[in-house]
């Protein structure tokens, strides 16, 4: 099966957080050639439904692979971090003096005890983590300096661990996006996929380089890496325009 697989911000969606109608079209062309389209988002559900809507997406991979959703927006696949562990990793981290600030994703709710993270955001809420969370979690992001000590916990829970938010936001999670795509092939019991992989971010390096063809944006401040670049950024409707230059050949 061939798939079309992308990133949302600073990718697919252009600088004013939009999907452009150039870009819309293009990925019902695709999807008359038999591409399933899939997002593959950092962002929860509930953060992903606006262009999800949009663009009727096969499927939504959220939480950088945590969750997957089909069409019709059940849940199908979730991989999470245990309460126990949720809880106990909180613990750490309030007793670190390097910790700046934190935050506890779970499937439906973000757990914030910064009030500026409440604003506006529907799935936000305040706590000051003085009683345990009694739900499984997605990820634990973690404002620190101290990523090797974070790695070290992650390794110890067995979960992965990404630096992201300018270095000092680092996240631990039970997946990421690459596995995220690999989970969505065994869903799908897809053996041989060809994946056409599109992103921006330190998140998105891993599922470009093992794609059937990663592309990193002309817009990416990772361009020094040994990864195909596109020559278009995601302002210029960069996504679509790769792939009709270099996979159906659709021209206007």
């Amino acid at each position: 099966m061939k798939y079309f697989i992308f990133d949302l911000d600073d990718t697919l969606l252009n600088n004013n957080k939009e999907v452009s109608e150039y870009t819309l079209k293009g990925i019902n062309i695709l999807k008359k050639h038999d591409f399933i389209i899939v997002i593959n988002t950092a962002r929860s559900f509930l953060a992903t439904l606006d262009v999800a809507n949009i663009i009727k997406a096969d499927y939504l991979i959220c939480n950088a692979g945590t969750l997957i959703y089909d069409k019709d927006y059940n849940l199908i696949f979730k991989k999470t971090i245990s309460i126990q562990d949720t809880n106990e990793i909180i613990e750490l981290i309030k007793s670190s003096d390097d910790v700046k600030n934190f935050s506890i994703q779970t499937i439906k709710t973000l757990y914030t005890k910064d009030f500026k993270y409440t604003q506006n955001n529907p799935i936000a809420t305040y706590t000051d983590f003085t009683s345990k969370l009694e739900e499984e979690s997605v990820k634990i992001l973690i404002a620190s300096y101290e990523h090797k000590k974070w790695e070290s916990v992650a390794l110890k829970y067995n979960y992965e661990i990404e630096r992201y938010f300018n270095g000092i936001w680092c996240r631990i999670s039970p997946s990421n996006k690459y596995l995220g795509n690999l989970s969505l092939f065994k869903l799908l019991n897809d053996n041989n996929p060809i994946d056409y992989v599109f992103g921006d971010d330190l998140g998105d390096i891993l599922m470009i380089k093992n794609a059937y063809r990663g592309v990193l944006m002309k817009n990416s401040k990772l361009t020094n890496l040994d990864l195909n670049i596109s020559m278009y950024s995601n302002d210029d409707d960069g996504v679509i325009k790769y792939m009709f230059e270099n996979v159906i050949q659709y021209k206007k």
